[in-house]
């Protein structure tokens, strides 16, 4: 029985992963089943692009970022 899944997890701002593929980017939007993101690497001025939530990977979420904020801050 699957109580949480990660890909409920995703917000906007969070740095995700293109899983098997080199796309990497933060996310601007999120739908239902999908995300769009910013991609880090686009030739042109449409860097936008749509993936399924089952596509993607997260790689450092709003919520780890703040928590090293916060560790920082401590020191």
């Amino acid at each position: 029985m699957i109580l949480f899944r990660k890909e409920n997890t995703m917000q906007v701002g969070d740095r995700i992963k293109v899983i098997d593929q080199e796309i990497y980017g933060k996310i601007i939007y999120v739908h239902k089943t999908e995300v769009v993101i910013e991609d880090e690497d686009a030739p042109t001025d449409d860097n936008t692009l749509c993936f399924k939530k089952s596509e993607v990977e997260e790689i450092l979420t709003t919520k780890s970022r703040k928590e090293k904020q916060n560790d920082k801050c401590r020191i």
